[in-house]
């Protein structure tokens, strides 16, 4: 299976977190099928702002399907 060249996103994922102190936090997400792929963990600083963006790269469907 190929991903289309005109491919961005596997998918996009938006949270809102509400009552939470400033502060530096990691977000992990567990992915069991990441296979060779970089976890998607990252640190979100909001001590001086209430959003953070992250984007992550892959080249390879996460969930292992053969090409």
């Amino acid at each position: 299976m190929k991903v289309p060249p005109n491919a961005t996103a596997l998918f996009d994922l938006e949270m809102e977190i509400s009552e939470i102190d400033p502060g530096i936090y990691t977000l992990s997400f567990a992915e069991p099928y990441l296979g060779n792929n970089e976890p998607l963990e990252f640190e979100a600083d909001l001590t001086k702002t209430t959003d953070n963006t992250y984007c992550l790269s892959r080249n390879e469907y996460p969930w292992g399907l053969p090409e």
